[in-house]
């Protein structure tokens, strides 16, 4: 009894494979935050999607978007296509960014998403997408969360972003920053 016992534990570690029981665990492992301990900003378990702050081997602040997947309530971060952009935490840093995150299939998600760290009222991002003419692709709202990240899925059509603004908003509707 005792060496089956044995032989199930080995399997089931090696079926496990390098997946980790949280999120965060997965993150350490991952080697993405290998100067800081990660603070996970923005997780989605439908789509894979993970953002977190840490440090770089500098000491400055990044801001990291990730994959990850979730099988049999066991995390393993995907480390082939991670997206890392420089942040001051300390100064006014709001940014926006789309982002193509491939999952093998042939239908890819694009992604808006960005954060905003220093307009504590902020409540939500407007944002437009528009071609090389000029003419409008896409516009959509999405509300930044209590971390002060934000992201929308863009819809299939949109594949070209040859041009994107946005606009940080209060509960109200005033214009904290433009970027336009």
């Amino acid at each position: 009894m005792r060496k089956y016992l044995t032989v199930f534990v080995f399997i089931v570690i090696i079926a496990s494979g390098c997946s980790h029981s949280t999120l965060k665990e997965a993150i350490n492992s991952s080697g993405l935050s290998e100067h800081d301990e990660p603070e996970i900003l923005f997780q989605n378990d439908d789509d894979g999607i993970v953002i977190f702050l840490t440090k770089d081997a500098e000491g400055s602040y990044i801001v990291c978007r990730s994959e990850y997947s979730l099988k049999n309530e066991r995390y393993k971060v995907e480390t082939s296509d991670p997206f890392t952009k420089k942040v001051d935490i300390v100064n006014r840093n709001e940014f926006l960014t789309v982002d193509l995150i491939e999952d093998g299939s042939d239908n890819p998600i694009r992604i808006v998403w960005g954060g905003v760290f220093h307009y504590p009222q902020a409540e939500k991002v407007e944002y437009m997408i528009k071609d090389k003419e000029g003419n409008s692709l896409h516009q959509n709202s999405t509300d930044i969360n209590s971390k002060h990240i934000f992201l929308d899925k863009l819809p299939d059509h949109i594949e070209d972003t040859d041009d994107i603004t946005f606009q940080v908003l209060d509960n109200e509707g005033n214009v904290l920053f433009d970027q336009s």
